[in-house]
C-alpha cells in the first residue's frame, strides 16, 4: 500500500511539475490550476475524469499527461486505466486544436477570396464605366470627326481631278519646255497639298482609334502638350466658332501617363467647358506648366459655375445638371478614376455665375528620355518581299511603293503565300490580319507548324483588330504589327530587320 501511495505522489508530482513549467512557458496559469486537481482524480475516476481534465485544460494536459507517462510502468497497477484514458484525452486535444486551426485558416481563406473578388468586380466596373463613358463622348465627337475627315477629302478630291483633268488636256502631243514645267509645278502643288489632306485624315482617325479603343493599363513617358492638340482636334467642331480658345503652353517634360486614357480626360473637360457657356458663346483657357516634379494642366471657363452642392457631388457616378440625353453623369467619376490610377490628382474650382477651373496635376517621367535624332532610311539591301493582302489597291500601292527599291510579289490570301514560300525564297512577308476564310493569324499557325524557321521574317499590317482573338494576337505581337495606313517610313522596322538579316546571311555563306 504505501509503495503504490508512493507511486501515485510521485507520479502526481512529475505531472505537476510538467504542468507548472509548460503554464510559465505558454502563460495559460488558469489551465494550470484547472488541470493539476483534474489531473489527481484521474487516477480514482479513470478514463471519464482524464478526457474532462484534457478538455478543461486544453493543449497542456496532454503535455502534463505526456510527461505524466514516463513514470514507471508500475503505475499500470494502480490504475489500469491511465495510460488509455491519457491516450484518448490526447487525442481529443489534437482533435480539438486542429479543428480550431482549420476553421480559422477557412476563415482567413474565405476573407482574402471575397476581398479578391469585390476588387476585381469593381475593377470590371470602372472598365465598364470607362468604357460607357467613351463611347458617349464619341456620339458628342461624331459631327466634329466628320468635319475634320470631310473637310481635307474634299481638297483631296479635288487636286486629284485636278492633275487628272491636266493630263487629259495635253493630248497625245508632247508640251513645249514652258508647258511642261507650268504643268509639273502645278502638278507638284495639286499633289502636295491632297498629300497633305491624306495624312491629316489618317491622323485624325489614329488619334480618334487612340481614344476609343480598350486600353491598357501600361504607361509610358508622354508629351502632354500633343495630347491636349488631339484633345482639341477631336472636339474643335463641338468647341464652336463662337468660343474664344487661349492657349497658355511652357516646355515642360515628360508626363507618366497613358495617352488614351490622357485624350479621354481633357476631351470631357474641354467638351464640359463649352457646354457650360450660355448660347454658345464665351472663352476657354489652357494651360500647361510645371510645378516642381508634376505638370499642371488646368481647364477654365467663364460660364455659369457651380454651387458648392453641385460642386460636392460632380464625382459621384451618374449625377449630372444637363437635361437627359446630353450627359450621362459618367465623365467626371471616370476621369477621377483615371487620375487616381496615374498617380495624379483632379481638382475644381468653381464660381456660380463666374466661371470654372479644372486642375489636372501628373507625376513628371522619370524614365530614359527617348532620342530626338534623325534615322537614315536606307537599309542597304535589295529584298525580296511577299506582301499577302485580300484588297487590291493595298496589294498594288505597296507594290508601288516597294519596287523601286525591293523586288515586290503580291498575293491575296494565306494559301497563296503558302505556295509561293514553298518554291520561293523571301527576305520579308508582310501579311494583313484581317482576311476572309484565311486570316494572317492563321498564315503565322501555319507557318509555326510547318515552316517555323520563317516566322521570323512575318510582319503583320492591321486596320484594326476587330475580334478578340485578333486583339489579343496584337498584343502578343506588337513589335511586328504595323498600323495602316502604311507608308515608306512606317514599313521602315520591317526592311530594317530584314536587310540586318540577309546581311548576316550572306556573311555566313561567304565565310563557309
Amino acid at each position: 500500500m504505501e509503495r503504490k501511495l508512493a507511486w501515485l505522489v510521485a507520479t502526481w508530482l512529475f505531472a505537476a511539475v510538467g504542468m507548472i513549467a509548460s503554464s510559465l512557458v505558454f502563460g495559460q496559469p488558469i489551465g494550470m490550476f484547472a488541470a493539476v486537481p483534474m489531473m489527481a482524480t484521474a487516477w480514482v475516476l479513470g478514463l471519464r475524469a482524464s478526457v474532462v481534465a484534457a478538455v478543461a485544460s486544453l493543449p497542456f494536459s496532454f503535455l502534463c499527461g505526456a510527461l505524466g507517462g514516463l513514470a514507471p510502468l508500475a503505475v499500470l497497477a494502480i490504475d489500469p486505466f491511465f495510460i488509455p484514458g491519457h491516450v484518448l484525452a490526447g487525442a481529443v486535444t489534437i482533435l480539438l486544436g486542429y479543428s480550431s486551426t482549420l476553421r480559422q485558416r477557412l476563415q482567413a481563406e474565405t476573407k482574402m477570396r471575397v476581398e479578391s473578388e469585390r476588387a476585381r468586380v469593381e475593377a470590371e466596373m470602372q472598365a465598364q464605366l470607362g468604357r460607357a463613358d467613351r463611347l458617349a463622348t464619341v456620339g458628342t465627337l461624331a459631327a466634329g470627326v466628320a468635319h475634320e475627315v470631310n473637310n481635307p477629302l474634299t481638297f483631296v478630291l479635288g487636286n486629284l481631278e485636278l492633275t487628272r483633268d491636266e493630263l487629259a488636256d495635253q493630248g497625245e502631243a508632247p508640251p513645249s519646255a514652258a508647258a511642261w514645267a507650268q504643268l509639273r509645278a502645278s502638278m507638284d502643288e495639286s499633289l502636295r497639298e491632297a498629300l497633305e489632306g491624306a495624312e491629316h485624315i489618317r491622323d485624325v482617325v489614329g488619334e480618334l482609334k487612340l481614344f476609343v479603343r480598350d486600353q491598357d493599363d501600361t504607361f509610358e513617358a508622354v508629351k502632354l502638350e500633343e495630347v491636349l492638340d488631339t484633345s482639341l482636334k477631336l472636339c474643335r467642331h463641338e468647341l464652336g466658332h463662337d468660343i474664344e480658345l487661349v492657349r497658355h503652353v511652357e516646355l515642360v517634360p515628360r508626363v507618366r501617363g497613358n495617352p488614351g486614357k490622357l485624350a479621354q480626360i481633357f476631351i470631357n473637360l474641354l467638351v464640359n467647358a463649352a457646354q457650360a457657356m450660355a448660347e454658345g458663346k464665351g472663352r476657354i483657357e489652357l494651360r500647361l506648366v510645371r510645378d516642381g516634379d508634376a505638370v499642371v494642366a488646368s481647364v477654365s471657363d467663364d460660364g455659369a459655375g457651380m454651387s458648392e452642392a453641385v460642386r460636392a457631388k460632380i464625382f459621384e457616378p451618374f449625377f449630372t445638371t444637363k437635361p437627359i440625353g446630353i450627359g450621362t453623369g459618367l465623365g467626371l467619376p471616370v476621369c477621377a478614376s483615371i487620375v487616381r490610377h496615374h498617380g495624379g490628382s483632379l481638382s475644381v474650382d468653381s464660381v456660380e455665375g463666374v466661371g470654372t477651373t479644372f486642375r489636372l496635376r501628373l507625376p513628371v517621367w522619370t524614365g530614359a528620355q527617348e532620342s530626338s535624332g534623325m534615322v537614315s532610311l536606307g537599309v542597304g539591301a535589295r529584298l525580296k518581299i511577299l506582301v499577302v493582302d485580300d484588297d487590291a489597291g493595298v496589294r498594288q500601292t505597296l507594290a508601288r511603293l516597294l519596287d523601286s527599291h525591293h523586288e515586290c510579289t503580291t498575293v491575296t490570301n494565306a494559301g497563296a503565300a503558302m505556295a509561293h514560300l514553298e518554291r520561293s525564297a523571301v527576305d520579308l512577308v508582310v501579311c494583313d490580319l484581317m482576311m476572309p476564310r484565311c486570316t494572317g493569324m492563321e498564315l503565322h499557325d501555319r507557318l509555326q507548324a510547318e515552316r517555323p524557321e520563317l516566322l521570323e521574317r512575318l510582319w503583320f499590317m492591321t486596320g484594326g483588330a476587330t475580334t478578340e482573338r485578333a486583339r489579343a494576337f496584337v498584343e502578343a505581337h506588337q513589335g511586328r504589327v504595323l498600323a495602316k495606313p502604311l507608308t515608306r517610313s512606317s514599313l521602315l522596322p520591317a526592311l530594317r530587320e530584314a536587310a540586318a538579316r540577309a546581311c548576316l546571311e550572306t556573311s555566313s555563306e561567304l565565310a563557309s
